[in-house]
């Protein structure tokens, strides 16, 4: 399916920018002992990742016509966004700015993935209600993500979001979109450096991850679901994954066995991906003019 160029593109280059973003903020981390917003930086990890895949394999959009823009390649300037909104959440920390920052990008990023719908499909009672509708959900999503994977020390929400991205990116092959599987390897090579962060015992940068990550799989599912195959469920039930950190009790500090607690999550997330994935492999028929 894909050559060694395009594996090198979208997976091994991704991986080496997250572990040179990731290296730097340690460095200076331990340089400046006396500076905690450098290991609340680490959603440019996964910026670092994304950025350099769409720098050096995937087509560069013509902004001289925007309206000609693919929606998948509005998610550029959108990253660009919500890093600059974690860094300025890093600076000043204050929830209910960052989810106004947030939803304001997460409604940017849908209108103008639906411009094409809104301007010549829907009336505009109908894309008053998409655009309300996609920019809430997603929003409080995102944010019933980050809290469920932040709310126990020792969580496994790394490997958990790993899981996750794989999934989707099955998913999304299996729904006729090689390109959006090759964004999601991207993510995921991202991801996979903040899995690394968070196993050395560098929680906070790992939890980094919260502040990109879910905008740019959320990219993908709008991708995935208004311009590709992915029929509704397909975006729903992985969407549900990420929520697995809500089970058992939220400190597991007086348990004796807390591992027990993030295995039963983890477990939780590859039944929810997996299931996804199986029932879409039994109903997925070959398109002989797509060549997979």
């Amino acid at each position: 399916m894909f050559d060694t160029p395009t594996l090198l593109e979208i997976l091994v280059l991704p991986t080496v920018a997250a572990v040179i973003v990731a290296g730097v903020l340690l460095v200076l981390a331990a340089k400046w002992p006396a500076q905690p917003i450098l290991m609340r930086l680490g959603g440019l990890v996964i910026a670092g990742a994304y950025l350099a895949a769409h720098a050096t394999h995937f087509p560069q959009p013509d902004w001289t016509n925007w309206q000609a823009v693919d929606a998948w390649q509005w998610l550029l300037p959108g990253v660009v966004v919500v890093t600059l909104i974690a860094i300025v959440d890093a600076v000043i920390r204050r929830p209910s700015v960052r989810w106004l920052l947030r939803g304001l990008a997460v409604g940017a990023l849908a209108a103008i993935s639906l411009q094409s719908f809104m301007q010549h499909s829907w009336p505009p009672h109908e894309s008053a209600l998409w655009l309300a509708g996609v920019t809430l959900g997603g929003t409080a999503w995102w944010a019933l993500a980050e809290r469920a994977g932040t709310r126990s020390a020792g969580n496994w929400f790394a490997l958990q979001w790993l899981l996750l991205t794989i999934g989707c990116g099955a998913t999304f092959v299996l729904s006729g979109s090689l390109r959006l599987l090759e964004m999601a390897m991207t993510l995921g090579s991202g991801i996979g450096v903040a899995w690394v962060l968070q196993m050395i015992g560098r929680r906070s940068l790992a939890e980094g991850l919260y502040a990109v990550a879910p905008f740019i799989l959320l990219g993908l599912w709008f991708n995935a679901y208004f311009y590709g195959d992915a029929t509704w469920w397909r975006i729903c039930m992985p969407a549900l994954a990420p929520l697995a950190a809500w089970i058992g009790p939220q400190s597991t500090e007086k348990s004796s066995k807390p591992w027990i607690i993030h295995l039963c999550r983890t477990a939780a997330v590859i039944l929810i991906v997996g299931g996804t994935v199986a029932a879409c492999v039994m109903m997925y028929e070959p398109d002989p003019y797509s060549g997979y």
